[in-house]
Parts: C-alpha cells; structure tokens; sequence
C-alpha cells in the first residue's frame, strides 16, 4: 500500500472523529439499558444498535468538518484532515452521505417505526446544524437548541424505543439530557469564542456576548441539576440523601484533585448512572 492511500486512510479515519463518539454513544446505551435491562446486551438487537449508531455519528462529525472547512481554514485548526489537505472535499462529502444513507436504510430494515423516524430526525438535524443554508451552527440560538437535540437527548430517546416505547418519565430523563448537552456546547463556546470571533464564526457566545454566555451556562447547569434532582427523588428516594452527598462531594473534591476534571460532567453521570439499578435488575 503506498504512503499516498495510507495518508488518505488516515485523513478519513481522523475526518469521522471516532474519538469523539464516546459520550454519545453512551447515551444510546444509556437509553437501551434503561428499556431493556441487562439481559438485552446479548440480544442480536445491540450489534444493530451500534451498526447504526456508527453510520449516524460518522456522518455528524464528517459533514460537519466539510462545511467547517473555511473557519478552520482561518482559525488554523489542525484537526481537521480536509483543512489539513490529506483528504479532498468531494471524498469526505461523498463517505459523509454515505454513511447517513447506510444508517437510514439500516435502521428502517431492523428496526422501522418510531425508532427509524427517530434516525432520520437525528440524520436530518445533523444535516441542517452543518450545511447551508440552514446552517444552524452559525444561527443562535438554534446552534445551541439542535445541539441538545441531536447530539442529546435523541440519542437517548433512539436508544430507549429501539426496545420499547417512552413514558413521561423517560421524557424526563431526556429533557434532563437535552438540557446537558446544550451546556456541553456553550462549554465549546466559551472555551472557542476568541478563535470563532476571529473566523467570523456566529454563535450563541459571539451573538450575546462572552459574559452573558457564562451566566446562562451557569444557570442551565442548575436547571440540569434540579431536573436530576426531580428524577432521583421520584425513583431513588430511600437512598436520595446519600446519592446527592456524593455528588455534592464529587463537586467539591474534583477540582482539588486536578482542575482539569469537570466535576459537574462527573457528578451528573454519577447521578443517571444512580437511576440505571431500577431498571435493569
């Protein structure tokens, strides 16, 4: 195999960012423990799950590096293998449709119903948050709102009704979710809003400006907190007074121990992982 191809199957591997699939993957697996138990992970069902969870963020963290391509042109990113030459526009395009159509198709032969709409939702709002002319990730406060959605709480909820269909508990947890992620990407934000002003790059960060970002981050992590807070008192209610000093000292302790651990990303996983006994026993 020449250097040239070695080079161009590296670019792709770093274009679909597999790295990255870790926390929204578990948020699929997240919502098909809670329907299915434990038992359902040797079910033919979860190698169908992962196929097509796969095709569906290959093709979000693919497409979305194409039409990145400009700011990360400017803002001089290197992880971006198409910014960086090793790959072409038109190939990663072309891997980025075909996953998404590879999905699709998967998805609707194995699964169909509520499931299969739920793929071509995720599919379709990946789609609009990176593509013009929609765009989404350059219109506030839409970028942050179909962030929650599709890198969120739809993945839990394509998790959970793979197996069975949602309650209004379920729901809970996915607002939960939902409110999570969008704290996830005003995160990216704050930590990005001098490299996105100077690309020219519009986000909630740079449309309300750096100090007005901080304080909503802040005041959604509240909100996520109280939602959890709701859940574990309506389901954990004997052991809620241990589980919330836990977290309160995962929040306290983290930061001592290294400042680079998101004290509230552990303390929120200790909360939902809290929540799986339940249902899967």
């Amino acid at each position: 195999m020449s250097v040239e191809v070695l080079t161009r199957v590296k670019g792709h591997y770093q274009n679909l960012r597999i790295i990255d699939w870790r926390a929204y993957v578990a948020m699929v697996l997240f919502g098909y423990l809670l329907a299915g138990g434990l038992g359902i992970f040797y079910h033919q069902t979860t190698l169908y799950l992962m196929i097509t969870t796969s095709c569906y963020l290959a093709f979000a963290f693919s497409v979305n590096n194409c039409f990145d391509l400009k700011e990360d042109i400017k803002s001089g990113k290197t992880n971006n293998p198409i910014a960086g030459g090793l790959i072409s526009f038109k190939e990663a395009l072309m891997i980025s449709m075909g996953t998404a159509i590879l999905g699709g198709v998967l998805s609707y032969i194995w699964f169909g119903g509520v499931p299969s709409l739920l793929f071509m939702l995720l599919l379709l709002l990946a789609f609009a948050y990176s593509v013009p002319p929609l765009r989404f990730k350059s219109r506030p406060p839409f970028d942050t709102l179909s962030h929650g959605l599709f890198f969120g709480a739809l993945l839990f909820l394509f998790g959970f009704a793979v197996i069975s269909e949602p309650s209004p508990t379920i729901l809970l947890i996915a607002l939960s979710i939902f409110v999570y992620s969008i704290t996830i990407e005003l995160k990216n934000h704050i930590k990005d809003y001098y490299s996105d002003l100077s690309a020219g790059t519009i986000t909630t960060a740079c449309w309300i400006g750096i100090d007005k970002t901080r304080k909503l981050f802040r005041v959604l992590v509240y909100l996520h907190f109280f939602i959890l807070v709701a859940l574990l008192y309506t389901f954990s209610r004997p052991i809620l007074l241990i589980i919330l000093l836990i977290m309160l000292l995962i929040l306290i302790i983290s930061p001592k121990i290294d400042e680079r651990i998101p004290s509230t990303d552990v303390a929120s996983l200790f909360a939902y992982l809290s929540l799986l006994p339940l249902y899967i026993f």
